[in-house]
């Protein structure tokens, strides 16, 4: 049985980033202790300073609603909403003193923001906090019991996923090269149809610590620096560091302010193939979603309909309120999921993502948020 609705009164606090830069691994308790400390009164200049959005909370009471529909943050009379969004976008939540922290997913790999609500009790924000864990967890447990009953019933139709792989050794990925020179990159990368964001990683020839990430945006190409350092970390032209080059890679799948452009495509070190245009290249993507390459069409409606009705007939096994059993999978069209899946298969209507608080609210030109 769903969880039912609650409200709670709560002020907003603000959000903070909360970004991991590692494809698989999401922010936990540490993040949300890390978060009440920077939205706390006294590190709010501090924090502001960081990002021009951070800490931009509200002093009035406000209303929160936890419901499988979704959480929502609206005016004590539920007349203005303030934030809305769907629970299987809920990566994470805890309790810190009188406050819970709620961590959403947000654009790229490894990157999430980190939402702050303060309560007048430590008791109200830890039963705010099960209720909303135990209510996202029933959530997934409904997404995935309808992804079986459909996999079941058409196990050659979409989408049919692959085992997610253990992470290949940076030597091993496809889209690194070795040793080789710029002018050699240059002509792998230019030897074929050009795209935006096409791209291999090399190690430079005469200095085994160098390496370089070489792309292509807007028809030339572009070489960002790599150092490795002695303690086994990555380093990029902004000085953040890396456990490892795919690491790297897989935060350069978003926009970042030291790329011209965000990777996309790459060029494998062993092509098995080569058309007219020159040398053939993959999606990166397909890399942490292998599931990419046998996707689909969406699931049809009435047989998301059907499956509902199926696991209706069975008994599910109650949920806990543990730690949440996030898995972004359905919040990916590409793999015939998203939000039409989520709300037929929960059998409700989902609101439309509000987050007022956000860039959107502020004219902030071209600041990252």
């Amino acid at each position: 049985m769903a969880p039912g609705n609650m409200d709670f009164t709560v002020k907003y606090r603000g959000f903070v980033h909360a970004d991991t830069n590692v494809a698989d691994i999401r922010p936990g308790t540490d993040e949300v202790n890390a978060a009440a400390k920077m939205l706390s009164k006294k590190n709010l200049k501090k924090t502001r300073g960081i990002h021009p959005l951070f800490g931009r909370g509200m002093d009035t009471p406000l209303t929160l609603t936890i419901s499988t529909a979704g959480l929502c943050v609206s005016s004590a009379e539920k007349k203005e909403t303030i934030l809305n969004t769907s629970m299987h976008k809920i990566a994470f939540a805890a309790s810190s003193d009188k406050a819970l922290g709620v961590i959403l997913k947000r654009p790229g790999v490894g990157r999430f923001k980190c939402h702050l609500f303060a309560f007048d009790s430590a008791a109200k924000a830890a039963e705010a906090g099960q209720h909303l864990k135990k209510t996202v967890n029933f959530v997934f447990q409904q997404l995935k019991r309808v992804k079986a009953v459909l996999e079941t019933k058409q196990p050659e139709g979409p989408p049919v996923l692959a085992p997610r792989p253990a992470q290949l050794p940076d030597e091993e990925q496809p889209w690194y090269h070795g040793p080789l020179t710029r002018s050699d990159a240059d002509g792998l990368l230019l030897s074929g149809v050009v795209v935006n964001g096409l791209f291999l990683v090399r190690q430079s020839p005469s200095c085994a610590t160098d390496y370089a990430i070489d792309f292509c945006y807007n028809g030339k190409t572009y070489h960002n620096r790599v150092r490795k350092q002695p303690s086994g970390e990555f380093e990029n032209s902004k000085g953040t560091k890396f456990p490892s080059l795919t690491a790297l890679i897989n935060n350069y799948q978003s926009p970042q302010a030291d790329m011209q452009t965000m990777l996309t495509e790459y060029i494998p070190n062993e092509p098995t193939s080569s058309g007219p245009g020159g040398v053939v290249y993959e999606n990166v993507a397909l890399l942490r979603n292998p599931g990419l390459a046998k996707q689909g069409s969406a699931w049809r409606l009435e047989d998301i309909q059907s499956a509902v009705a199926e696991i209706e007939k069975s008994n599910a096994e109650e949920v806990a309120a543990d730690e949440i059993t996030f898995d972004p999978i359905y919040d990916d069209n590409r793999f015939g999921f998203g939000d039409e899946f989520v709300a037929t298969a929960l059998g409700i209507i989902l609101a439309k993502e509000l987050d007022t608080v956000d860039g959107e609210a502020f004219d902030l030109g071209d600041v990252d948020c």
